[in-house]
């Protein structure tokens, strides 16, 4: 008699929660989100240029978050915790060419600062 209780339950249970009307978010199928929702981090990027401007520099193109003008840039040993070189940047945006030879390394971490020395964020470039 458990048995049939407990077939039967299972079944009435699968059959009046099955999702035929709603998606995984409770919403009509079909239907769209009523507000979209963009992350506040999309915009900061600190990314190495696809294009070279000689064979012993490279272009490393950075974003600020949004209402900010002014930072660092610092380079940083890949291997060691040492740091490489320091480089004021100004305005939400832009590029600086990095002179890899003057470096000695090819590759390196770059650590992206606020003027207030808050981080925002890392990349290593090779």
């Amino acid at each position: 008699m458990k048995y049939i209780f407990t077939l039967v339950f299972c079944l009435a249970g699968m059959v009046s929660f099955a999702q035929q009307a709603t998606d995984e978010n409770g919403r009509p199928v079909g239907s769209k989100p009523a507000l979209t929702v963009s992350s506040e981090d999309s915009d900061i990027y600190l990314r190495k240029s696809k294009e070279k401007s000689s064979s012993s520099s490279l272009v490393v193109e950075y974003s600020l978050p949004f209402g900010k003008t002014g930072g660092k840039l610092v380079l940083f040993h890949p291997r060691k915790d040492e740091e490489l070189k320091s480089i004021d940047l100004s305005g939400n945006h832009g590029s600086v060419v990095i002179d890899t030879k003057a470096l000695g390394f090819e590759g390196f971490n770059a650590g992206l600062y606020l003027t207030d020395g808050t981080f925002v964020k890392s990349q290593s470039i090779y």
